[in-house]
């Protein structure tokens, strides 16, 4: 699942590799970078190959799978923040700081179940996600599924107040920004009613990784449509532009001023 994902976010990457110097854009496309980052931590290649070395630095097992979801939630700052820039919000970077506080709790609550788990250390050959809970990776993703839900219903808040500005296509894609956390949040209810259930069923446990895998490509996706469906109508005009800029002579004297991005 991990590797569709990789190829569904690091095209989505590819299509938007211009948009980093573009303030209305730059967030979005760090958003989907630490998709593509958290996509290869967590995948089974980081698994079998990396998670050994950190090991052999740590002595903790899953620190890759804890990086995943460390940067997935990351991800989820940067695009309410990229959702806030739409909205006109006095300051998104305090705005930014503000939404990430709650990370000051959650990321050392998860490191320090993670080593305090048996059952992850003792199942040191797959997926975080796919080994049988005890109380402290109960308590490991517990606090990563509050968190995963806070900012899902955050993103959920403020692209349903973008569509509403918006009619056709464009408004499709600002209601495509909320299936995606929608996702996120069932898969959030469902992990924290697998642990108040104390089930050990093997779908429950793996449906929710599925769920926020879904919903984190598919928010790639939407933003890399976005910024396509964006200059989409000036295509003609950036491929001559292009043409022209090549035959621009290393004088610069065809009396062209050059291009400053």
């Amino acid at each position: 699942m991990f590797a569709v994902a990789a190829v569904c976010t690091i095209a989505a990457l590819i299509l938007r590799y211009s948009t980093w110097r573009i303030y209305w854009e730059s967030g979005a496309t760090l958003a989907v970078a630490l998709m593509v980052a958290a996509a290869l931590a967590g995948s089974d290649t980081s698994v079998h190959r990396v998670a050994p070395i950190l090991f052999d630095l740590t002595g903790i097992w899953h620190l890759d799978d804890f990086v995943a979801h460390v940067l997935f939630l990351l991800a989820g700052v940067a695009f309410a923040a990229h959702i806030a820039t739409r909205l006109s919000v006095h300051s998104v970077v305090g705005a930014a700081l503000r939404w990430a506080s709650p990370l000051l709790i959650t990321v050392p609550v998860m490191f320090v179940a993670l080593r305090l788990s048996h059952s992850g250390s003792t199942h040191s050959d797959v997926n975080l996600d796919h080994v049988p809970p005890d109380m402290w990776l109960d308590v490991y993703r517990g606090q990563w599924s509050i968190t995963a839900i806070y900012l899902a219903v955050l993103i959920i808040r403020l692209a349903w107040r973008v569509q509403v500005g918006y009619a056709g296509l464009c408004r499709a894609i600002a209601l495509a920004y909320v299936v995606g956390p929608l996702l996120v949040v069932a898969a959030g209810v469902m992990r924290l009613g697998q642990i108040v259930v104390a089930s050990r069923a093997r779908w429950l446990i793996e449906l929710p990784t599925w769920l926020c895998v879904i919903g984190g490509s598919l928010m790639a996706l939407t933003a890399a449509f976005s910024w396509v469906l964006h200059v989409w109508p000036y295509r003609r005009l950036i491929v001559a532009v292009r043409r022209r800029r090549a035959l621009v002579l290393p004088g610069g004297d065809d009396g062209i001023a050059p291009i400053r991005r």
